[in-house]
């Protein structure tokens, strides 16, 4: 049970069909864009594994390992998988698997994560506490300054004063219709935002849910079904979403353009046989509004990865 309010760690094997974490890497100079995701499946055949996506060339790379190599701690967010290392604030990557060598190690500073409280215990909110949820989703830091380098196949790749943004989910499979989308390079530093709109099942109904956070000026904007915040004028068109979400004097508007996308692998009742169509380079046009403050933003977010896994009417 005290592991509702600690998200991030590996909640454990046997428990979920599934559980990864997400980390989205972008350079200084901004020419190279990589997502890194560990985790692990229960569901038989069963297998820890490592995806690393270049959202630059739309190369995969899916690492798999005997589930054995999956090694996490109980109380703090620390895994390893053979001779790779995963926590919130760094990374070691040790890959040598068919001729692709993955090798370095990257330090996270200044991380800026979902807001835990008693009753509402990070993204998941109150619906943190409802058993047999199909999917739950955390998001452990919006924002953070990355160091260190990577050599990826002989290429030397400096991350110092890079971005990055880290998240999880954990359960039996993805919804089977929603929307994802994040950035955190924009014209302004510090400045990073996350939404996911989601078909969500639940005891044989099922309800559209919704969520996103917004780092402006150092200070945490979130919206989500549970805090009343009101989706509206959502439309999809093949790779484009546009969508606002409205919550007392705060107003967001969003409309977002997918680039190229990949297949990476996902869950479908725990087996990693799944394919969700990824892209790290979509665009994301974002106009903020807080009346009460006298606040009032409106950007471009570039290197954005964005999944469109859903018809509009899917989502209504």
């Amino acid at each position: 049970m005290g592991n509702i309010w600690k998200p991030e760690i590996c909640h454990g094997i046997g428990k979920f069909r599934f559980e990864g974490w997400y980390y989205k890497l972008v350079d200084y100079n901004r020419k190279v864009a990589i997502a890194i995701i560990p985790g692990f499946s229960s569901a038989h055949p069963s297998q820890a594994f490592i995806q690393i996506f270049n959202g630059i060339s739309g190369d995969l790379q899916y690492n798999k390992f005997n589930l054995n190599k999956f090694q996490y701690k109980k109380d703090k967010f620390e895994v390893t998988i053979a001779n790779n290392y995963f926590s919130t604030d760094k990374i070691k990557l040790d890959l040598n698997v068919q001729g692709q060598v993955v090798k370095g190690e990257l330090i996270f500073i200044d991380q800026v994560p979902w807001p835990i409280k008693f009753l509402s215990p990070g993204a998941m909110g109150p619906f943190a506490f409802l058993p047999r949820m199909e999917c739950s989703h955390a998001v452990l830091s919006f924002d953070h300054e990355i160091y260190g380098n990577l050599s990826i196949n002989g290429d030397d790749i400096s991350f110092n004063h890079g971005r990055g943004y880290i998240e999880k989910d954990w359960g039996r499979s993805f919804p089977s219709g929603y929307v994802w989308m994040q950035s955190n390079h924009f014209s302004e530093e510090r400045v990073s935002f996350m939404a996911s709109i989601a078909r969500i099942p639940y005891l044989g109904r099922s309800f559209t849910g919704y969520l996103a956070g917004f780092l402006y000026k150092n200070r945490l904007n979130l919206f989500s079904t549970y805090n009343r915040a009101k989706l509206k004028d959502l439309t999809i068109n093949e790779n484009q979403v546009s969508f606002k979400l409205v919550k007392k004097n705060q107003r967001i508007e969003i409309d977002a353009t997918q680039a190229k996308t990949s297949k990476l692998r996902s869950p479908i009742n725990g087996k990693m046989t799944g394919k969700v169509l990824e892209s790290l380079t979509s665009t994301i046009n974002l106009r903020f509004i807080d009346l009460k403050k006298k606040i009032e933003f409106d950007g471009v977010g570039s290197f954005s990865g964005m999944e469109i896994m859903a018809k509009e009417k899917e989502l209504h």
